[in-house]
């Protein structure tokens, strides 16, 4: 059956929902770049997007 929110639609909608949270979080705003998937010149809020590592045993789940 065909998916009622396919993930070409889900995918960009999360990270804009993300990047609205740290924009909210830091209580302002930041350029972003799309294809690099960073803030551009803000290493708080890369930090912020990049998130705690992962846990010990589940690094290979994080590899692109």
């Amino acid at each position: 059956e065909k998916a009622h929110s396919p993930f070409r639609v889900a995918a960009p909608l999360s990270e804009i929902f993300c990047l609205g949270v740290a924009a909210q979080r830091l209580g302002r705003s930041f350029d972003f770049d799309p294809v690099a998937k960073r803030a551009i010149g803000d290493d708080e809020v890369n930090r912020l997007l990049d998130g705690p590592a992962p846990r010990k045993g589940r690094e290979g789940y994080y590899e692109a």
